[in-house]
């Protein structure tokens, strides 16, 4: 399936730099509305100046996936707190 968004060499959606460099979305959208960064709107959705956002905020964040701990079973909680 293509990517219904416009390609720009350069330039990527607020989603994508939001996911990149640890920011919210809105927060992207904000500094493009104020124009604190360049930023193209040819359709509905802003595209950010790559280059722009790692002057700003330095390089991208690198997140690794959590592993999640196993929640205790009903059984072994309620042991736990049962008194003798």
């Amino acid at each position: 399936m293509e990517s219904r968004e416009p390609q720009r060499p350069g330039y990527i959606s607020t989603r994508a730099a939001a996911a990149r460099f640890g920011l919210s979305p809105e927060y992207i959208a904000d500094l493009c509305r104020t124009g604190e960064i360049p930023a193209l709107r040819p359709r509905a959705h802003w595209l950010v100046s790559e280059a722009s956002l790692a002057a700003r905020f330095g390089s991208p964040v690198v997140y690794r996936k959590r592993r999640r701990r196993a929640r205790p079973t009903q059984a072994l909680t309620a042991a736990a707190t049962s008194t003798p």
